[in-house]
């Protein structure tokens, strides 16, 4: 659950959830103009699920994501993408956050 200026925005994923880090950053977002896109990545899937990868049960690797993206202080959500591997501890190469604020910024 996210607030916002006294709204509250559920994100569509199945809890627990974990905010995706950035490696070579000292925060966790991308910026884009004045946009800030964050992704979460929802419960981790089981290793079986997850065998064309070489990654790890402790890797906490997700087949669901969604991403926040925070303008002026506003909070907009991002459709849940399904299917999509995605690893909170490993990260997420840039341009995932570019296609999510793309998506988001085209409706």
């Amino acid at each position: 659950m996210l607030n916002s200026g006294g709204e509250s925005l559920a994100l569509q994923l199945t809890p627990p959830c974990e905010l995706v880090k950035i490696d070579y950053k000292e925060h966790d977002y991308y910026q884009y103009d004045k946009s800030k896109v964050y992704i979460v990545a929802g419960q981790a899937a089981p290793v079986s699920q997850l065998t064309k990868w070489s990654v790890t049960a402790e890797d906490k690797c997700s087949l669901q994501s969604q991403a926040i993206i925070v303008t002026d202080g506003k909070i907009q959500l991002s459709a849940v993408k399904e299917g999509a591997l995605t690893c909170p501890a490993i990260g997420l190469d840039e341009k995932v956050y570019r296609d999510f604020f793309d998506r988001k910024k085209a409706k």
